[in-house]
């Protein structure tokens, strides 16, 4: 057995706790008649009966604990059924080359890009996920999935410290995430829902780029470039041996490196790959618009899958829940009074019924028969009492 909405039986122990807390509302309400009433306080009210008030408090808090168990959504009793998944396929291309430690974004240029991925990625629905990483080459990180906490897991160890080879090849990385998606093409024929979402602040050191960008329009891959950085550019942070911060990144003549984001080339790469640019910073990786054009990629069966679906069962206990609000309201606390006897009349009785009777209501006689057993008594006792003869009253 499962509940669906665990969270309802986190409130289940609230149900005793109410019940301490009406056992101490009757201490304090006790408390309260035996000062103002004295000791025997619970004689004076009238019709009371304590049994069951018990039980309607029995029958209250009962009901309280099945209603938020039917709430949980109780399910057992699971069969097997197939379950499509449609979706595009989406290839995120990520540069983990030096120039990426530039801080001309905060924190810098690998953190901000890895922050934006994370929110497309939990943004990201009905769609499965591929990592490749580059420098100055290209390799496959993570492949399609749709898991997408295990892409985000391989997202995060993203570094320069995993290639050995520095450099921008763009060309490498549009060609690794092709044969990626190329993989998964039904037939090797052209479709329509693929993309790759390459993310660089465009410096290509390797050239031959706009080849795989047209190979890639060619397979009806489309190819969103992302820039990350700022166009003034900035200076790449140097480690030494232990990882302490070493001043700047230099050239081989000892002059500071400079990175500088390429815009340009990255709005002729969408250009050619069929796509549309965007900037980290200004569109964002969680925007509508991004999402808006993966959704023109359109989708198709991904693959077929067979889970477990549970029968709900919550009614059992929603029916006891009703039960017992039902057997509350039946239960009162008090005694009823007693019904007055009545005889039904017809109309035209009660009419002559007055008739009939007004003789009788001019006989002394009659007049005296109708008075209650010791009426007389008490009406002396009364007069007695006005004239202060308390004794002769009593008596």
């Amino acid at each position: 057995m499962r509940f669906a909405q665990e969270f309802w039986l986190y409130l289940v122990p609230l149900v005793p706790l109410l019940w301490f807390v009406f056992r101490a509302a009757d201490r304090r309400t006790n408390r309260r008649l035996v000062s103002l009433l004295g000791p025997e306080a619970h004689t004076h009210i009238e019709g009371l009966n304590p049994r069951l008030l018990s039980w309607r408090r029995f029958f209250f808090l009962a009901g309280l604990f099945w209603l938020l168990l039917a709430l949980a959504r109780p399910q057992w009793g699971a069969n097997e059924v197939s379950v499509t998944q449609r979706g595009s396929d989406i290839v995120i291309a990520l540069d983990i080359s030096n120039s990426m430690l530039a801080e001309d974004v905060l924190p810098n240029r690998m953190g901000r890009a890895i922050t934006e991925l994370t929110s497309f990625l939990n943004r990201l629905e009905d769609s499965r996920v591929g990592l490749v990483f580059f420098a100055g080459s290209a390799f496959v990180q993570c492949p399609l999935t749709l898991d997408y906490g295990t892409a985000e897991i391989f997202l995060k160890m993203a570094g320069p410290d995993m290639m050995s080879e520095q450099g921008t090849a763009i060309a490498a990385a549009l060609e690794t995430s092709r044969q990626l998606l190329g993989k998964d093409r039904q037939g090797g024929t052209k479709n329509n829902f693929q993309a790759i979402l390459l993310v660089t602040d465009g410096e290509d050191l390797e050239g031959k780029w706009e080849e795989q960008a047209k190979a890639c329009k060619s397979e009806g891959i489309k190819v969103i470039p992302v820039g990350v950085g700022d166009k003034g550019g900035g200076l790449i942070p140097a480690f030494d041996a232990q990882g302490r911060p070493d001043g700047f990144l230099k050239d081989e003549d000892g002059n500071v490196v400079m990175t500088r984001l390429d815009l340009a080339s990255l709005e002729k790469m969408a250009g050619i790959g069929g796509g549309s640019s965007f900037l980290v910073g200004v569109d964002g990786l969680a925007g509508d618009r991004l999402f808006a054009e993966l959704q023109r990629l359109g989708k198709r069966d991904l693959e077929d899958r067979r889970i477990a679906s549970y029968k709900e069962r919550y009614f059992w206990p929603l029916m006891l829940a009703v039960i017992c609000f039902a057997m509350r309201l039946f239960l009162h606390a008090r005694r009823p009074n007693r019904p007055r006897v009545s005889f039904p009349l017809a109309a035209g009785a009660r009419a002559v019924l007055p008739v009939l009777l007004l003789p009788l209501l001019w006989s002394s006689q009659a007049g005296a028969s109708l008075r209650p057993v010791g009426g007389d008594e008490a009406m002396a006792g009364r007069e007695s009492y006005l004239l202060g003869d308390f004794e002769q009253a009593l008596e």
